[in-house]
């Protein structure tokens, strides 16, 4: 069923709002699925929301190339229990994938280039359906790690708010170890700058919310993720954090040596 204009906004609330419904009257008309793959199915109507090569071309006029996400391995951690919170489902907790590409081409220039954090920076002054671009704070720590390139496209997905506030980097890490092994979530070791960066901007330009904000972002409370990047001083080194994105259209990149409840880790799963 589709129905055009702001009829469709009202069908996709309603599918949203039904599911358990929908995914009975699905399995009530194919009787030789169970409920999993039902609720796949059903899932997969209500919510499509991947933002993969027609999403970068429709929010940021960029033409990329990836590879396809992986169907089976997907739906299994997408319609699974969510690792952490197992009453709820992956999809109830984490963002829509996105692919990170290792190359994008500007259509309007028809310029390609290797896929980093000022590649992104560049993509993001289209602001997609946001009324604001979002931009980033430019920082020694942005300057540092803005040219590491992709090496080859893949999917990442991130957990809507990051874990182990107020915990020590080593203590985060511990944290994801743990959960990986009790789960096998297969959540990265720890996030990455672009990961991070690249859900945050893909959402943003997508639907104008802010993830990883100040006290107006999603989660109602300064939220930054610690990253695997370091920022490199003259005697000593620190960790990278990203976060804080606001209203104004800037996304922080600091680094911080201390501990605070407004810094956790993020969880990212990839799929390639």
């Amino acid at each position: 069923m589709s129905i055009p204009g702001a009829s469709a906004k009202k069908e996709f609330e309603y599918f949203t709002s039904h599911e358990p419904e929908i995914t009975n009257l699905v399995m009530d008309a194919t009787s030789f699925l169970d409920k999993n793959v039902a609720r796949l199915i059903a899932k997969y109507v209500v919510d499509n929301e991947s933002f993969g090569e027609p999403a970068w071309m429709k929010y940021f006029n960029i033409k990329v190339e990836g590879p396809k996400l992986p169907f089976e391995p997907f739906y299994q951690f997408w319609h699974g229990p969510d690792p952490i919170d197992p009453t709820l489902l992956a999809y109830q907790t984490h963002l829509p994938p996105v692919l990170v590409p290792s190359r994008i081409t500007f259509v309007s220039t028809n310029r390609s280039f290797a896929y980093n954090l000022q590649a992104l920076g560049e993509c993001a002054k289209t602001p997609g359906t946001a009324k604001l671009p979002l931009r980033f704070s430019y920082s020694e720590e942005l300057r540092q790690h803005e040219k590491t390139t992709v090496q080859s496209s893949y999917w990442v997905v991130m957990r809507k708010n990051v874990v182990a506030r107020s915990e020590s980097y080593a203590r985060q890490k511990k944290f994801i170890e743990r959960l990986n092994a009790n789960t096998n979530a297969g959540y990265e070791s720890a996030p990455s700058m672009i990961d991070v960066a690249t859900s945050i901007f893909a959402r943003h330009a997508s639907t104008g919310e802010y993830h990883f904000g100040n006290n107006i972002g999603q989660e109602g409370c300064w939220t930054y993720t610690t990253c695997e990047e370091e920022r490199i001083y003259p005697t000593r080194t620190s960790q990278v954090i990203v976060g804080g994105t606001s209203s104004l259209g800037s996304l922080d990149v600091h680094s911080s040596g201390y501990i605070a409840p407004h810094i956790g880790i993020a969880l990212m799963k990839r799929f390639v």
